[in-house]
């Protein structure tokens, strides 16, 4: 699979979809980095073909991309999170698998109010909760989480 940098806080808009193939490794540089989704995005990885969301500094997926030659290691809070917000409808996430987030605390992935689906997913090395759910009517099923503040949390609205 093909392997993507992202810096920053790229965002996909509403009325938009991104699709990311399974195997492809995406990793993210830098506490504030985070992909917002505000439109659909299709991460469906196969049973042989992950897709993962990873530090930048994770050598142990794809190599050694920031090419100091192994001199860093990557670790919780590295980068952000993965945030499905307002306008998510429809998205997938399944066989994904999500190491080193949650910079500040922060959840590796946040669903605001979307209904959306999150199956066969990993969760690991997360700085603050592996899920966290805006009572968010998504279907969570199968996953696994290691290593996290905490599995999963529920945000309530007031």
């Amino acid at each position: 699979g093909h392997t993507y940098v992202l810096r920053g806080a790229p965002r996909v808009p509403a009325g938009e979809t991104l699709t990311i193939q399974p195997g492809a490794l995406v990793k993210l540089d830098g506490s504030f980095a985070r992909l917002e989704v505000y439109g659909r995005l299709l991460a469906i990885g196969s049973s042989t073909q992950r897709i993962v969301f990873t530090s930048y500094r994770d050598d142990s997926a794809g190599g050694d991309h920031n090419g100091d030659g192994g001199a860093s290691s990557p670790g919780r809070g590295d980068w952000l999170y993965l945030q499905l917000g307002n306008g998510a409808d429809g998205s997938a996430l399944r066989r994904c698998e999500f190491r080193y987030g949650g910079a500040n605390g922060a959840p590796l992935v946040t669903v605001v109010p979307a209904n959306l689906v999150v199956e066969d997913c990993v969760f690991l090395h997360g700085a603050g909760a592996g899920l966290e759910m805006y009572s968010a009517p998504a279907a969570v099923q199968r996953c696994h989480f290691e290593r996290c503040l905490q599995p999963v949390t529920r945000v309530e609205p007031r």
